[in-house]
């Protein structure tokens, strides 16, 4: 559990998570860090020092002025394998992140590699969000709510722009 806490003018991440047991971050402020405020790595291709995340809950919390040098996604999920693509079975798996305030502009707000079950729901933004994400299965995107700037939202693999399929229920689902 990380829960009410104030990271604030990291030059490297904020918090770094790589557990195959369960993980709640909740109720924080991440402010002025450096390069992305959350990160799951893993390392199954080098030092093998950590492996996937099986249970992860990122809710409630204020992601403010983050990644002004360094970063991919203001929550990143970026596992060291070999072969990403050819994964039988995804490195991290189960990520909910849900009811957070990105106080942003222009950012992307995840980058994932290598997940199954990513649940993105009931944030809010004030820039246009964009996600970037590559060999996940299961992603489920939210309509988020944005602010009265921006209504849409893009969400993009390897640089082009992925399909968003409605379910009629406020989703929508990445394919």
């Amino acid at each position: 559990v990380f829960r009410r806490n104030l990271v604030r003018n990291c030059t490297a991440r904020g918090a770094l998570f790589t557990t195959s047991g369960s993980v709640l971050c909740e109720s924080n402020v991440f402010e002025h860090v450096a390069n992305q405020p959350i990160l799951l790595e893993g390392d199954a291709s080098e030092w093998y020092e950590s492996g996937g995340c099986r249970d992860v809950t990122i809710r409630h919390n204020v992601f403010r002025d983050c990644m002004r040098l360094f970063g991919k996604g203001m929550i990143q999920i970026a596992p060291n394998v070999r072969n990403l693509a050819g994964q039988r079975v995804r490195y991290h798996r189960n990520i909910a992140i849900e009811e957070n305030e990105f106080e942003q502009r222009s950012t992307s707000l995840l980058y994932a590699r290598g997940v199954s079950n990513i649940v993105w729901r009931a944030n809010r933004t004030a820039a246009k969000p964009q996600f970037d994400v590559a060999d996940c299965e299961a992603v489920k995107i939210d309509e988020m709510r944005p602010s009265p700037l921006f209504r849409s939202h893009m969400v993009v693999q390897a640089g082009k722009p992925l399909k968003v399929f409605g379910t009629g229920d406020g989703t929508a689902v990445v394919r």
